[in-house]
């Protein structure tokens, strides 16, 4: 029994989950520090914003929420910890959105741990190793503590896999986690083919009534928050489905990629090296349901015409389960030579996105230093893409133009009645800075490569 609950390095479970746990925090700390900025704006516009909204009475509305095509579930949650700040007197942008993350990775953290209780019902031997990777995977840690639906949704399909794979199997658990993934992120539905097809495979009607009783639990009280918020049981599903399937807005709007994308760009978004060992001479039967998930997910979304990379990363841990279960050409040398190439790509993914500054790291501590500022009275944003209030903490306007014209967006700002103060600019330092300096304007602090500038 001892030797069965020990992992080839003489680790027990509680320290090899200790240790994995530890990594994966770290991991995401680094990444907080060295990215900051967000995955894509909806983590601000779809999530913190609508929150900061309802607590403090200013924020972003994107169509989104005009629509009605989001729930309230997760942005409610967040906004009664907003409420919390609020009567404590806490208004800092960097302790508001610094403790929804703190909160976001410390549930994220159970990621590592799933990873490595999955892949040890197959072989222990090899399951501290596949963990390893998932802790040290700078892409997936990096989302994995932001408020996306792609956050929420991977790991309550995790806890499901994880309850499929109990004996007994906890069939009302499986379905309401896969309900609770659901409501997070509507695509998420796409996780329920592969159960309700062994479901019927097996000919297990009763446990299928169980899964469905236990799926019903949060979409039933879904129907009844958007029948509070938006006046219609299921409104957003009705209205998400809508614009993204019957009518394709989101490839009209936001543009299609070919249908090779996922394909072609895994190798990037998940560790090559394990998918790499994985794909020789796999054992497929063991890959059980998480690579059922997997692959299903991967298939229908690649059929889909508007695509993004946030959306491949939010199967990325159960990719890496079911690889490092398929495995079969397998020694303490590969596991070795597997952790180490996968710290080696998610350092040089870091390093790139860090260089790039995609996630505009840089112009959201400029506009939370704005913020902090005695007097604002109006924020122009050139080269730069909206923060969020809840980074700026101001009740003012804030003006960009679509073409970066300089003159435009200052006209605007003129124009505005509303306007009775300083006024301040946000610019990417190039022409867009030299063009605000060149009609008069101080520069008053650099962030990376954004330029602070008042008036």
């Amino acid at each position: 029994m001892e030797g069965a609950e020990r992992e080839a390095r003489g680790l027990t479970r509680p320290a090899a989950v200790a240790r994995l746990v530890a990594v994966a925090a770290l991991t995401q700390f680094v990444c907080a520090l060295a990215l900051g900025g967000r995955v894509h704006p909806d983590e601000t516009h779809q999530f913190l914003d609508v929150a900061h909204r309802a607590v403090w009475g200013f924020g972003t509305r994107p169509h989104e929420w005009y629509a009605g095509m989001r729930n309230a579930a997760i942005p409610g949650a967040i906004g009664l910890w907003f409420a919390l700040l609020r009567a404590l007197g806490v208004g800092d942008a960097r302790w508001i959105v610094g403790t929804v993350h703190a909160m976001v990775g410390a549930l994220s953290l159970t990621a590592v741990v799933r990873a490595y209780d999955l892949v040890a019902r197959v072989d222990r031997q090899r399951a501290y190793a596949v963990a390893m990777v998932l802790a040290l995977w700078t892409p997936w840690q990096n989302l994995a503590f932001r408020t996306l639906g792609e956050t929420f949704s991977a790991l309550a399909l995790l806890m499901a896999l994880d309850a499929w794979e109990r004996a007994p199997r906890r069939d009302v658990r499986v379905g309401a986690w896969l309900g609770a993934a659901f409501v997070a992120r509507y695509p998420a539905g796409l996780f329920l083919l592969p159960f309700v097809m062994a479901y019927v495979r097996d000919r297990d009607v009763k446990g299928l009534a169980r899964w469905a009783f236990g799926l019903a639990v949060p979409v039933g009280l879904l129907g009844a928050l958007d029948a509070w918020v938006w006046g219609r049981p299921w409104h957003s599903v009705f209205a998400y489905a809508d614009f993204n399937l019957v009518r394709g807005r989101a490839a009209l709007d936001y543009g299609a990629r070919p249908v090779w994308f996922y394909l072609a760009t895994v190798w990037a978004f998940a560790p090559a090296a394990l998918l790499a060992v994985s794909l020789r001479r796999p054992r497929l039967r063991d890959g059980g349901m998480p690579l059922a998930v997997a692959l299903s997910y991967l298939a229908v979304m690649s059929l889909l015409a508007h695509k993004e990379p946030r959306f491949l990363l939010a199967i990325v841990p159960a990719l890496v389960i079911a690889a490092g279960r398929v495995v079969t050409v397998w020694s303490p040398r590969v596991a070795r030579a597997v952790v180490l190439l996968a710290a080696l790509q998610s350092a040089v993914a870091a390093a790139v996105l860090h260089r790039t500054q995609v996630y505009e790291g840089d112009a959201v501590e400029a506009a939370e230093w704005v913020g902090r500022q005695h007097d604002v009275a109006g924020v122009v944003l050139l080269g730069v893409s909206h923060p969020g209030y809840v980074h700026l903490r101001r009740d003012v306007p804030v003006w960009g133009d679509g073409r970066n014209d300089v003159g435009a967006a200052l006209a605007r700002m003129e124009a505005s009645p509303r306007v009775r103060g300083t006024r301040w600019a946000i610019a990417r330092n190039g022409d867009a800075a030299r063009a605000v300096r060149a009609m008069g304007w101080r520069e008053v602090r650099g962030f990376g490569d954004v330029r602070v500038l008042m008036e």
